[in-house]
């Protein structure tokens, strides 16, 4: 653990107070290349103001978790290994075909909760 901070709430105002506290103290994330968060919103604001540089990611397993509650529990087993072969692909062109994959297979059975 870095540090923690009582806060009134996640908002983007809160997350960047100490965000920027860290920073003051030292951690400038000069060698961090890249921040996987959990996909709240107040906190990817407070990255991309006191962090512009840092390139961040949304955490797979906050990302698995979510997309597995929008499917059928039958589905489940077979929707989260073709997620898994995505997170954990060797390379950026090997995890674009997973998603393909993923996308050919799920998207008609799924086809009000997928995206465009």
């Amino acid at each position: 653990m870095i540090d923690f901070y009582p806060a009134p709430s996640e908002s983007g105002a809160c997350w960047e107070a100490f965000l920027a506290d860290l920073y003051k103290r030292g951690l400038q994330g000069s060698p961090c290349e890249l921040i996987a968060t959990d996909g709240g919103t107040g906190l990817h604001q407070g990255l991309q103001i006191v962090y512009p540089k840092t390139l961040l990611q949304r955490c797979w397993a906050h990302k698995t978790r979510n997309v597995l509650d929008k499917v059928k529990k039958i589905d489940q087993p077979a929707v989260k290994r073709a997620l898994n072969r995505i997170s954990h692909a060797a390379n950026r062109r090997e995890a674009t075909q997973a998603y393909w994959r993923l996308s050919a297979r799920w998207r008609k059975a799924y086809r009000e909760r997928w995206p465009a």
